[in-house]
């Protein structure tokens, strides 16, 4: 990505969009930018996809029965999936990004997706549905290339030899990616972990879960816990975003954000909370789930985006550094 943050969000015709006071159709969700800076996706409350140019603000197309939505890492491609609140169950379809042509339907999954995400390579699609299987799909072919049963989600290791999955249950395994064999059985958890990913160099797992209030980093070898951030708030910790943007450029750090609509930047090796961002009060309880963050190529700002309300940070002293467009309403 070429473009500085604060360049990008700069050009966002942002600041006149309509804010409304309960949700409606127009009502924007979360929003999220491709990975190479050029487009915009606002995702509405009603389940539609609108894909804008990032410097004319001009709306290209929408997609309809979007429930989740994952751009490839060079940002031309993209995945959705829908059917969680209607529609087709089975709608996870593979985008051209730029003109909204539909390159593969992806099928092999009866129930509705959970998760959803390339590979660091974006070769491979793995996807987990509500029956608990794992999908993975070649992205050039659109064909199924593997499956395996009993997980809730999935993410590839950067090096795309190993998958992180998590259950219902709570439990964490590593599994090969090749052959589906558990690796290795994460074990502490005291229930549902919501995201996990791996680091960078792919020899560290990192969990957050909002039902245990807990995030913790495990040695992807040995299965072993190396640090834990508790919160004393229900319904806290998630991971932000599940690219690579989630992390420092020095792979150093990691985004979070908690219950109490803070973003953490917290360090890997030590463990420690480094920095802390608030965003904003008086929201509802599970409003800090739809926060997109990121850093910036140079890791010396993060992008916070919630709704319509855009903010950049600096890394270094937590300070605001400008704001862009406006809070959300309900």
């Amino acid at each position: 990505m070429k473009y500085m943050l604060c360049t990008i969000f700069a050009l966002l015709l942002f600041v006149n969009a309509p804010v409304f006071a309960y949700p409606g159709p127009d009502s924007i969700e979360r929003a999220i930018p491709s990975p190479d800076g050029k487009l915009f996706v606002k995702m509405t409350y009603y389940w539609e996809a609108r894909i804008e140019e990032t410097e004319s603000g001009k709306e290209l197309y929408r997609v309809k029965n979007c429930d989740y939505l994952a751009f490839s890492p060079d940002g031309k491609k993209f995945v959705v999936s829908g059917g969680r609140w209607g529609g087709d169950v089975r709608a996870t379809q593979i985008f051209e990004a730029e003109s909204g042509k539909i390159l593969h339907t992806l099928t092999g999954h009866w129930s509705p997706l959970h998760s959803v995400a390339f590979s660091y390579d974006g070769k491979k699609v793995i996807a987990t549905s509500g029956d608990e299987f794992i999908h993975i799909w070649d992205v050039e072919s659109g064909k199924i290339l593997k499956k395996f049963e009993g997980y809730a989600v999935a993410a590839f290791s950067p090096d795309g030899r190993k998958i992180v999955t998590t259950s219902k249950g709570g439990s964490v395994r590593i599994l090969d990616a090749e052959s589906g064999k558990e690796l290795q059985k994460l074990v502490g958890l005291t229930d549902r972990v919501n995201s996990a990913v791996f680091t960078p160099d792919s020899k560290k797992v990192i969990t957050a879960s909002y039902f245990d209030k807990t995030a913790r980093i495990w040695d992807a070898e040995s299965g072993k816990e190396l640090h834990k951030l508790e919160s004393s708030k229900k319904w806290s910790m998630q991971i932000v975003n599940t690219s690579a943007s989630v992390f420092s450029p020095d792979g150093k750090s990691i985004l979070l954000i908690d219950g109490d609509m803070r973003v953490l930047n917290w360090e890997i090796e030590t463990g420690e909370e480094w920095r802390s961002l608030t965003l904003r009060t008086g929201l509802y309880e599970d409003d800090y789930q739809d926060i997109f963050a990121a850093f910036s190529p140079d890791g010396k700002q993060i992008m916070t985006v919630l709704g319509l309300d855009i903010r950049i940070w600096d890394v270094r002293t937590g300070r605001e550094l400008q704001r862009l467009g406006r809070q959300r309403g309900r």
